[in-house]
Parts: C-alpha cells; structure tokens; sequence
C-alpha cells in the first residue's frame, strides 16, 4: 500500500540508499536523479521522515556521493563529487547540524578543469586510522589519473603530489592485498621494451599505499609498494607477483600480449609463467600440457608456471581466476 509521494532532482532515479544521513537514530533517504541525458547536470537529494510526510533536504547538484567519515568524529557525512566534464569539477563535504535543523557544509576542495570522467571512486581507510575518498579520473584519451582526499584541519586535501598518479591506462584504487587499507595503482613498464610503442607494451600495474603523513607523496616518498600483477587490459585474468618479485620479473620482448606472454627474471632469464591465447582447436591438441585461464565461444587463453590458480572473488563477465604464487 502506497504511503507517500515525493518529488525528485530528475525524471530517472538513478540511486537509492537507506541510512541515517541526519544522525538522529533514524533511516533517511538519499536518492540521485538524473535527466535521462548524460550532458545534464544530475540532482542529489536527502529526505528525512517527519511524522508522514517527508522533508527533502539538501538539494545538490552530483555525480557521486559516498557516506564517510572524513573528520574522525564517528558522525556520518555525505561528501559528494560533481563533475561538468572540461568545465569544473568539486568535492564537498557536509553534516547535518541539529541546531539548525540543515546540512552544513564542512569543506569543499575545487579538483580543476582537466577531467573528463570518473570512472572509479572509492572510499574507506587510505592509511592507517585515516579515512579518505579516491577519486579515479579519465583525463584524456586513455590516460587518466587518481586523486586522494582526506580532511586536515578542517579541510579537504588532495595528498598526492600533482601527476603522481598518472597512467597512460586507467587502474582501479582498490584494496588490492586485503588489508582494509585503500592503495592506488600506477603503470609500470616491463623491462626491456624500452623501444617498443605504447600499445605494444604488456604494461605491469604497481599497488601503492599512503603511509598516512607524507604530504605531496608520490611513488619515491610517501606511497609504499603492495603489490604488482599483470592485468589483461580486456579484463580477462591477471596474475598476482609475490612482493619479492617487484623490480625483478619482467616481459619477454619477444612476447605478444594478445598472442603468447613469457614471464621471465630478469637476473637468469628463467620463465616463471606463461600464457598462451588459443583457437579451440589449437587448445585440443594443447590442454594436457596447458592450465585454463579463460575460455569463451571462439578461444581458449591458456596458463603454465610457478604460481597457482585460486578464487577470483572481483569476477568480470567471464569466468576467469587470478593467479597467486603457490605457498607451502
């Protein structure tokens, strides 16, 4: 049975999320709207329940929002990121104040003219202790960059150091080892494809994590190394290094990363793992010698070597596995 209507910010709803916003012990809603047109600028609301009837506060233009914690005072917040792609783009902070009985606006960080899109944004714990949001931005092309804010003094700071967080491809800021701790990732090229072009490089995605005090960090100070994988640009697999690998395993360059990829160290040249992407015939006379990655309708992507196949628990539309150094 229908209780009640309300009015939105737009003609779609676009999101929809119980929770207590306002702090008082009961459910709000926060629900973004849009236009049904990707040029046009989408609307954030909040709704608090007064007896029966609804209250819509905070009216906002948006494009994301995440409930955080960004002051450390154990209250929910609602920051929010709007974007008018090449225009301007802003992150903004706010808290309900019961005294007046509205939202207040506790910060707001202006993110420059340069971003075309979001196409990843996290938040959570960026170090130890200390809750932050990542803000993962196409910027032109392929290429893209990531922004880390945290809340200083009052204030919303980005703490890496400008283009510290460019790649010439975008990585997802995630929490790639499991630790409860958000890291960015950074492209890394394999050694010994210095001479090769951009879109022949098999590039490697470096895992780093804020250590929670540096200010201006980048991957030389401040950002401490987690984690390095190779990741299929189609989304397909990807495979884990253990830490001790970092800076010392490579590509081979006769490699073709559509085709066949020799992992190899750098120090003996020893292969350490292979994939190989196969014909379903080619793989019938292949699989007795050859793990399976991926396999669709039309090909069969092939693993062999020392690390060990285990569950992907961040699955894309196939039904694909990472792989993880094998342990005792």
């Amino acid at each position: 049975m229908k209780k009640i209507d309300f009015d939105g910010e737009g003609t779609v709803l676009e999101s929809f999320d119980l929770i207590d916003i306002t702090n008082d012990g009961k459910l709000d809603i926060v629900a973004g709207f849009s236009r049904g047109e990707k040029e046009l600028q989408n609307g954030l609301a909040v709704y608090t329940f007064t007896g029966d009837s609804l209250r819509k506060l905070l009216p906002l233009p948006y494009t994301h929002f995440e409930v955080t914690d960004l002051n450390g005072d154990r209250v929910n917040e609602l920051t929010v990121v709007s974007l008018q792609s090449y225009e301007l783009s802003f992150i903004a902070t706010y808290q309900y104040d019961h005294d007046i009985e509205a939202f207040k606006e506790l910060a707001k960080l202006d993110l420059g003219q340069n971003i075309e899109s979001y196409y990843n944004i996290v938040s959570g714990n960026v170090a130890k202790d200390k809750e932050g949001i990542i803000l993962d931005a196409s910027i032109v092309s392929t290429s893209s960059t990531s922004r880390m804010i945290v809340m200083e003094d009052g204030k919303l700071v980005d703490v890496l150091k400008e283009d510290a967080a460019y790649k010439e491809l975008p990585i997802e800021s995630q929490d790639i080892d499991g630790d409860g701790i958000l890291e960015i990732g950074l492209l890394e090229e394999p050694l010994g494809w210095e001479n090769k072009t951009f879109e022949e490089i098999p590039y490697f995605s470096s895992y780093y994590q804020w250590d929670g005090k540096t200010p201006l960090a980048n991957s030389k100070e401040g950002l401490k190394f987690v984690m390095q994988r190779y990741e299929d640009m189609d989304n397909r697999f990807f495979l884990n290094f253990p830490e001790e690998w970092h800076n010392k395993v490579t590509i081979h360059p006769s490699s073709n990363k559509s085709r066949y990829l020799n992992f190899i160290m750098i120090d003996s040249g020893k292969t350490v793992a292979e994939v190989k992407f196969f014909s379903l015939s080619e793989w019938e006379k292949a699989k007795q010698q050859w793990k399976v990655l991926v396999r669709n309708k039309d090909q069969v992507i092939g693993y062999k070597g020392d690390l060990k196949l285990s569950k992907n628990e961040k699955k894309s539309n196939n039904d694909v596995a990472p792989i993880e150094r094998k342990g005792k």
